[in-house]
């Protein structure tokens, strides 16, 4: 977002213009947006909830302590940790409790060496001050990145678009359902399929999952880069105040005109938040088809399954009417 040196822009516009790009998952988009004060404001409560976390689940807790004390250890970390952060705010000549603090390096190196103490100590290794510290650290960095990718609300409004397609969603489904159970009809029984399926392990299937949604994204993103090379190449000098209609930014654009409004160039991080913004409702979808396929596939086997046991087993039973049957087996 750029703005001509002839427009006055007071600071509550540029406020609503920001947290409107903001809201609709592309705060990318706000020139300076990795800088400013707004981001560690919105990463707070994130980061916070993260420290909590982890401490509940691996910092403040001991598998071979009791519910009692691991209670207790919970409250010790929690309280070691506001403690240590207020003193290092002090003496830095910060306020502890902000509401819109501000956070540098030496902040966030804090925030991620306030469990390793505590983790040392509870679990009686200097190893574990390690581990904890780079777990603590490596959390803080995806918060960051949910937040200055707008992750959350890129997600909310994934799903809301996904329960206004359902219709469309289901149709396909309908259309996709023959093709797959002709397919599934002739893999079912296939006993290397099976075998292959109970040889892999829990770590092992969310791998391959997790290649599968990766290969999808990246499909997607390279689609979804081309229409911004597009959108980049667009000559038409009227198309930013087609796109600023019914924004914050409108009464801007309509009173500078579009010979006055001046489209950069985007950075490469503009650029990964607006494929962002492409790939995950893209994948959210397919995988939302996947599931209902998935699910309907279970219950045609669950159904199919059992009958040709009960099949096989009838055949079975009647198979020892032919005495030609014994005569044929040498005696053992």
């Amino acid at each position: 977002m750029s703005t001509p040196s002839s427009v006055s822009m007071s600071p509550a516009l540029r406020a609503d213009i920001e947290r409107w790009f903001a809201r609709r998952g592309v705060p990318q988009l706000i020139e300076g947006y990795s800088s400013e004060p707004a981001m560690d404001a919105r990463a707070t409560p994130l980061l916070a909830g993260w420290l909590i976390l982890g401490t509940i689940r691996d910092w403040g807790t001991n598998p071979d302590w009791t519910a009692a004390a691991n209670a207790l250890g919970i409250a010790a970390t929690l309280t070691w940790m506001a403690v240590v952060w207020a003193f290092v705010r002090r003496v830095r000549g910060r306020p502890a409790w902000a509401e819109q603090a501000t956070f540098d390096v030496i902040d966030i190196a804090t925030m991620a060496l306030l469990p390793a103490v505590p983790a040392a100590l509870i679990d009686g290794s200097a190893r574990e001050a390690v581990t904890s510290a780079l777990g603590a650290l490596t959390g803080i960095g995806v918060v960051y990145v949910i937040v200055g990718f707008g992750v959350i609300e890129i997600g909310i409004w994934a799903l809301v678009r996904l329960w206004q397609q359902l219709t469309y969603l289901v149709g396909l489904v309908a259309r996709t359902l023959p093709i797959l159970l002709i397919i599934v009809v002739f893999l079912l029984f296939a006993s290397e399929i099976w075998e292959v399926a109970h040889a892999l392990s829990t770590v092992e299937l969310a791998v391959v999952l997790l290649l599968l949604l990766l290969l999808a994204g990246l499909f997607v993103g390279t689609a979804f880069r081309r229409e911004l090379r597009e959108i980049e190449a667009d000559p038409d000098p009227n198309w930013p105040l087609a796109q600023a209609h019914g924004t914050p930014v409108e009464p801007l654009a309509k009173s500078n005109g579009a010979d006055q409004i001046d489209v950069p160039r985007l950075s490469w991080l503009q650029r990964g938040n607006l494929t962002l913004l492409g790939v995950v409702p893209t994948v959210l979808q397919a995988t939302f088809v996947a599931v209902v396929v998935m699910v309907v596939l279970a219950v045609f086997a669950a159904f199919i399954i059992p009958f040709t046991l009960w099949m096989h087993g009838l055949g079975s039973r009647r198979a020892p009417s032919s005495p030609s049957t014994f005569s044929a087996r040498p005696a053992r």
